[in-house]
């Protein structure tokens, strides 16, 4: 009875699947082009940022799920809008090197505002990670310098609500 009390106290103790936030701050991409664009950091943000930009993603475990994706900035230009993409690249050994990536899930900032704004999408591609098989970055384009990047994140946990 002992043995059975102290199980059952062990397993009313033990803590709940908890969703992980991994996050990439804005100064963390890096521009792949031909000429620098002269972005900068400042204030944590990637700023006076025009074109493509790439953020390695380092998921920790094998088996969880991505339930959201989000692109957290300031947008404050109704002409243009910064759009971020989670990206899988297939590791495909003794195959073609160019099976190109599979977009996972997008977000666009939208509309100008001075304030700080996040842009979700719950509608996950493939959300099972896998990173033996795959690697994983964000990219962003950024078509105007008057945008800036606070960050993404990404929520991933067991299984999503």
């Amino acid at each position: 009875a002992g043995l059975l009390a102290a199980a059952l106290t062990s397993f009313a103790a033990a803590p709940a699947a908890r969703a992980e936030v991994l996050q990439l701050s804005g100064p963390a991409f890096v521009f792949r082009g031909a000429s620098f664009p002269g972005d900068d950091e400042g204030a944590g943000m990637l700023q006076n940022a025009t074109g493509q930009y790439y953020a390695a993603v380092p998921f920790p475990v094998a088996g969880m799920t991505v339930c959201r994706f989000s692109l957290v900035y300031r947008d404050f230009d109704v002409d243009h809008n910064i759009t971020a993409r989670l990206l899988r690249k297939p590791l495909n050994l003794g195959g073609t090197a160019f099976t190109p990536p599979v977009v996972m899930a997008q977000v666009a900032s939208t509309s100008a505002s001075d304030n700080m704004r996040r842009a979700s999408d719950t509608t996950i591609t493939n959300p099972v990670i896998s990173p033996g098989t795959n690697f994983y970055y964000v990219d962003l384009d950024i078509p105007f310098s008057a945008l800036q990047v606070v960050g993404v994140q990404i929520v991933h946990q067991a299984s999503c609500p």
